[in-house]
């Protein structure tokens, strides 16, 4: 008889912090502000988030899931929710991306991963959304650059590199708004100049040289924005 008590105790006791469990989750206050723990769900009944809220902003960390409840990404947020540092993974639990958030906007440097195995592919520098700064794309196999450019409020603005899988340059020039403006560069796989010119408004402009694999020039045109003349 004893026993049959203590058991009806727990499972009522159980019962009952379940209910203050539930009660205490996605609570909003008489402002309607949300507060404390909060968690959506998808249809079929899995957790879609969990995280916390203090005066309707999110604070600490938030957990997101896909449907069948492996993890989609974990978003730690700081000052006030303003800014949110984020980490998305794939289906497979492989890395996807990383970054910050400001007020929502992408902000400082991103990382990139492969869909295939995880490997870093890109690393991207943002301000106020927009791609500033250096972006540069890897070879998966090696981690060595495929290509280093430089942004400005979103345009390619600055020094361009493109490399060969051994990390030799391939070609190098400079951006001006988007455009190729300035001195070109072409490489052989073994590091000898293929060619070199310059470039005016992203038109070939000035004395163009070709070399062959030994050094040796074997032609040289002159342009005029774009237009070929006489050598």
């Amino acid at each position: 008889m004893a026993m049959k008590k203590v058991l009806t105790f727990i499972i009522s006791f159980c019962l009952l912090a379940l209910t203050i469990n539930a009660q205490q989750v996605n609570q909003t206050d008489k402002n309607g502000l949300k507060q404390g723990r909060w968690e959506k769900t998808y249809t079929n009944g899995a957790i879609r988030y969990q995280g916390q809220f203090r005066n309707d902003k999110p604070y600490g960390e938030f957990k997101y899931f896909y449907p069948d409840g492996k993890l989609k990404s974990i978003v730690r947020y700081r000052k006030k929710g303003e800014d949110a540092y984020v980490k998305s993974f794939q289906f497979n639990g492989k890395p996807l991306a990383e970054g910050k958030f400001v007020h929502q906007k992408k902000d400082s440097l991103w990382r990139y991963y492969s869909d295939l195995d995880g490997k870093l592919v890109a690393t991207e520098n943002y301000k106020n959304g927009i791609k500033d700064g250096q972006s540069i794309s890897y070879y998966p196999e090696n981690g060595k650059p495929v290509e280093i450019i430089t942004y400005k409020k979103g345009l390619k603005w600055g020094p361009w590199k493109k490399f060969f899988p051994d990390g030799k340059l391939s070609q190098e020039g400079f951006y001006d708004k988007d455009t190729l403006n300035g001195s070109y560069h072409v490489f052989f796989v073994g590091g000898k100049l293929q060619m070199q010119g310059a470039y005016e408004k992203g038109l070939q402009n000035g004395l163009w040289i070709f070399y062959d694999s030994t050094g040796k020039v074997i032609r040289k045109k002159v342009f005029h924005l774009g237009i070929a003349g006489k050598k």
